[in-house]
């Protein structure tokens, strides 16, 4: 696989790049969640650990976006920092336009593992459609 700061990468290594980063953090978080309550079925715990799957992709996407076209007052770090460093990025692997339809498709995706909730879900779906709305 290639590294993080490799010019050229597959999509597939940049996924798994991102899965490994942000992704795992919110997976952990909603299995952190999860493991603090008996309120849920199986169902119920597969469908928020998908929500959770995809929202991290997302989020980390949305980061690779804002990277190009954030602004350092906004962003609190140097705009362009990952294109300078070389990082592999989704817009690095399929483009700008591309990237951003692929966060709009992984937020849409996470808030469709939600269905199987009520409104007690809300916060997430709302979550999920702030994630690729960012611009920070």
């Amino acid at each position: 696989m290639a590294t993080s700061q490799q010019s050229q990468v597959t999509l597939k290594e940049v996924e798994t790049i991102h899965r490994l980063k942000t992704g795992a953090l919110i997976i952990a978080s909603v299995k952190l969640g999860l493991s603090g309550s008996t309120k849920h079925s199986t169902e119920q715990a597969s469908a928020l650990e998908k929500f959770a799957n995809y929202l991290g992709l997302a989020f980390q996407i949305q980061d690779d976006i804002l990277d190009i076209e954030g602004t350092t007052e906004i962003l609190g770090k140097k705009q362009g920092a990952d294109i300078a460093l070389n990082k592999a990025t989704y817009p690095q692997a399929i483009g700008l336009d591309k990237a951003k339809e692929k966060a709009n498709e992984l937020a849409e995706l996470a808030q469709q593992q939600l269905m199987i909730f009520d409104k007690s879900a809300d916060s997430l779906r709302m979550l999920a459609n702030h994630i690729v709305k960012r611009n920070f």
